[in-house]
């Protein structure tokens, strides 16, 4: 293979864009599986034949400077991250090389902030079939979010001392909210292609995003193959 470009994962080695010939290869990042004759960033050196990324897991900015967080977060290594799941989601961080943080986490009043790469790219707002009004991703508690249940999924938000992620809340039903399950899925994964003829045939969770512009199920498909630009850079 030729020239590429380097990655912050994989410093000082070229990556090209390529179809994966390697059965049972994982991408260096995230962990997960590449398949085979998937395109995907691989390393150039004859050394790092196994070494690939996924498409979206090599367009991840390095930083975010605007986060809903009110972080400016880095994609920084698992070693250097507070201990803990992520903070968006709540879904533990194992497997995955590196993640977001706040690149103020040694200030006072941080709390940690951490989030897998695909949950600190999330876009800010969005709308649900199911719900007419707009929904916007916010932290739980504040407004009484042990109460709200999903517009999808009739599940209620979990209260108590434990950890509980974020959510799509909406602006004008106090007890209402789009859960990042049905978002993502109860795998981790989309539930489906969010196209407007969907093939698996369940329906989309997730269709449009009100005024920030963003086609929540189109961008989240588009996202996980590296084919979008990403928010708040």
């Amino acid at each position: 293979m030729g020239g590429g470009h380097s990655h912050l994962v994989h410093p000082g080695h070229a990556l090209r864009r390529a179809t994966c010939g390697s059965v049972g290869a994982t991408c260096a990042l995230c962990g997960g599986r590449v398949d085979l004759g998937e395109a995907a960033y691989r390393c150039t050196a004859a050394e790092c034949a196994s070494f690939f990324l996924h498409d979206a897991c090599y367009r991840y900015p390095e930083r975010i400077k605007r986060h809903l967080s009110g972080h400016s977060l880095a994609l920084t290594a698992r070693t250097d991250v507070a201990a803990g799941g992520c903070t968006v989601c709540a879904r533990s961080l194992d497997g995955f090389s590196y993640a977001y943080s706040c690149s103020q986490r040694r200030h006072l009043g941080c709390g940690g902030f951490r989030a897998h790469p695909r949950c600190g790219n999330l876009p800010p707002k969005a709308s649900a079939p199911s719900h007419g009004h707009q929904l916007v991703l916010r932290a739980p508690g504040g407004g009484g979010g042990a109460g709200r249940r999903c517009v999808q999924c009739s599940n209620q938000a979990s209260g108590g001392g434990q950890a509980r992620p974020w959510s799509y809340q909406c602006v004008t039903c106090k007890d209402k909210e789009l859960c990042l399950t049905c978002v993502f899925g109860g795998d981790g994964a989309l539930s489906c292609c969010c196209c407007s003829q969907c093939a698996c045939g369940a329906g989309c969770a997730v269709i449009c995003a009100g005024p920030a512009g963003f086609v929540l199920g189109h961008f989240l498909h588009k996202l996980f193959r590296g084919c979008t630009g990403l928010p708040y850079t």
